[in-house]
């Protein structure tokens, strides 16, 4: 079974990694975006790399992913309607494959859709 989760990049407090739902333990919401915010510098650099090259590159991009039971991210994937650059792409699918989250052991997988808006700092 999976959970479909949709964050922000919004920085909270730090909260509890592992939450019981149902009798089984998940990894918080919370948790996951303060780990994505954590990460956020690594994203800028992904699309500061390629905004050196076109500087009118804007817009937004969905990335998607898969925390494993495990803790291990997989199936990263990134999906715009209006960037269409792989460098980007794939610099990000990295950075999100390199966070690790708590292991839950439930043999649960939790997917993430995490918007993200790119825009050039002004």
């Amino acid at each position: 079974m999976k959970k479909i989760l949709l964050l922000s990049l919004l920085a909270g407090c730090a909260s509890q990694p592992l939450i019981e739902n149902n009798g089984k333990m998940t990894i918080n919401p919370e948790f996951i975006r303060e780990k994505l915010h954590d990460n956020i510098s690594e994203f800028r650099q992904c699309y500061k790399k390629e905004l050196d090259t076109n500087s009118e590159l804007n817009g937004s991009i969905n990335l998607k992913f898969t925390i494993l039971d495990n803790g291990n991210v997989s199936n990263s994937e990134i999906t715009s309607d209006n960037i269409k650059s792989s460098i980007i792409f794939d610099c990000m699918k990295a950075v999100s494959n390199e966070i690790h989250y708590p292991a839950t052991h439930n043999g649960q997988s939790t997917t993430v859709n995490q918007p993200i808006n790119l825009y050039p700092r002004r």
